[in-house]
């Protein structure tokens, strides 16, 4: 069972709400958002992987500068510990 698309969102509001993304990163992220509303949990190195790589050749590290994407990957992997605790 999927995450709710609220709590996906409500995961990532720090980086959606308190950065400036552009096209391709809000795309990566609601990829992400939508990903784990279907499968509930991710794992972090499919972001190097289609489809994020559809988004950009290099996945997550084409598209963030390193820290955030180390932060992207964190909240990933909180999610999916939370549902395996679940």
């Amino acid at each position: 069972m999927g995450l709710e698309v609220q709590a996906a969102k409500l995961a990532f509001a720090e980086i959606l709400n308190h950065q400036t993304l552009n096209a391709q990163q809000i795309r990566f992220m609601d990829t992400i958002i939508n990903f784990l509303q279907v499968k509930g949990m991710i794992d972090p190195a499919m972001l190097f992987e289609s489809p994020f790589t559809d988004i950009n050749s290099n996945g997550v590290a084409g598209l963030f500068e390193e820290q955030m994407a180390t932060k992207i990957i964190s909240l990933i992997e909180a999610i999916n510990h939370n549902a395996e605790v679940a």
